[in-house]
């Protein structure tokens, strides 16, 4: 069974520094943000659109359960003045929690040829598609000059999760997806990593880092302990099908006030097996790849970020869902959340229609609540007056006038 786990220290004194173009330092720029290097923890890559509206709830959910301690934030050149000062906010708050948060901006992560025909000269899918490979080897690449470990790749709308059995889960089922793989492979993974998910712990009780760092122990004596690990994931279609009632008795007393979250009110989620292959996203060890094996030639998007590291197979060679110990929760969201992200790039009439498709192609099969109480850890962890503070509406007007001079 491939496991993974997470340590990340750091060499570098506790300052603050910024980054523009990858890797090297600057002095006075606002391009970034930044906290003292944590002494542990995991790291990320997220590439941003707008997005702030999901932003906010992954980094307090991913701040919680990893826990996050590292992450490099590379904002599209179509993010609007209003998100970019939402995300700057995000950044200041977070640093003061003590998450080393940098934030990259103008595509300063491609060469000047690229990044013209990136902005000028390709499609939008293209240039969404050249960008995220060069973000992800860059910011991989990054993080292990920090000396990180692990590394999450996702995007703002997948939580990372331990995968729990749930109900209705077919032992009988191959994803078409994975017919490159041998049946019989796919079988003796599949028994491996049935008793450690049956014993999974519950989200509340141990950190995601905590739980890797007792596997690898377990398992160092037969090397299964990989550089890369591909992670299935679970769609939830619906925003707010659930009501307070459904999981009010899973929430404390301080969590209720900022119960109205995807995390927690879309519980209804599609077929466990369905179209999960294509799906998978990667988390990677930086700390025990060569650098070379980190360039965006080994690249096929954030899917399979290396080649070299992650298998041979393109993007869509996936993950086997009932083999794997964790999952993504991905979330089509909240109407707004899906404007927000959208709104730039297709007309109103349209970002309706793609909604509505997405939500009647992901066909509720069942129902999660096995993250929800996440939201009380946050809240023991920050305190109540800081998570109301940190996951309620942002205050545009006031981001203004602390934020105004930003831009890309």
């Amino acid at each position: 069974l491939q496991t993974f786990w997470h340590v990340q220290k750091s060499v570098l004194s506790p300052q603050h520094h910024v980054q523009n173009e990858a890797g090297h330092l600057l002095k006075n720029s606002s391009d970034t943000i930044i906290a003292p290097l944590p002494e542990e923890g995991m790291a990320a890559c997220l590439l941003v659109l707008e997005d702030t509206l999901r932003l906010k709830e992954w980094l307090a959910y991913h701040y919680t359960v990893l826990p996050l301690s590292r992450l490099i934030i590379a904002l599209d050149p179509l993010t609007s003045t209003r998100a970019i000062r939402r995300i700057h906010h995000m950044a200041d708050q977070y640093n003061q929690l003590k998450v080393n948060v940098t934030i990259w901006t103008k595509d300063s992560f491609l060469r000047p040829k690229l990044r013209d025909l990136v902005n000028h000269k390709f499609n939008s899918y293209r240039a969404h598609k050249k960008r995220q490979e060069h973000f992800v080897s860059a910011c991989m690449k990054e993080h292990q000059r920090q000396n990180a470990s692990w590394v999450i790749l996702t995007d703002t709308d997948e939580f990372l999760s331990f995968n729990y059995i749930g109900e209705g889960e077919s032992y009988d089922r191959y994803d078409e997806i994975l017919k490159w793989k041998p049946r019989s492979k796919i079988n003796e993974d599949r028994e491996k990593a049935k008793p450690i998910r049956e014993r999974l712990p519950p989200i509340i009780n141990q950190t995601i880092g905590s739980f890797l760092d007792q596997l690898k122990e377990q398992t160092a004596a037969n090397q299964t302990y990989p550089r890369c690990y591909r992670i299935p994931g679970l769609g939830f279609p619906g925003s707010e099908n659930a009501t307070i009632a459904d999981i009010l008795p899973l929430l404390s007393k301080q969590a209720l006030g900022i119960a109205k979250l995807e995390t927690l009110m879309s519980l209804a989620h599609r077929e466990h097996e369905r179209k999960h292959g294509s799906f998978s996203k990667a988390m990677m060890d930086v700390s025990r790849i060569k650098t070379s094996d980190l360039d965006v030639r080994h690249a096929q998007t954030i899917h399979n970020p290396s080649r070299r590291v992650c298998g041979k197979y393109q993007y869509g060679s996936g993950q086997d869902y009932l083999s794997s110990i964790f999952r993504l929760h991905h979330h089509v969201g909240t109407r707004a959340s899906f404007v927000e992200r959208s709104g730039r790039d297709r007309r109103p009439k349209d970002i309706e229609t793609l909604y509505q498709i997405k939500k009647d192609k992901w066909k509720p099969y069942g129902s999660d609540r096995t993250i929800v109480t996440w939201i009380n850890k946050f809240v023991n962890l920050v305190g109540s007056e800081m998570a109301q503070t940190l996951l309620l509406d942002f205050n545009d007007t006031q981001l203004a006038e602390r934020y105004g001079s930003l831009k890309l």
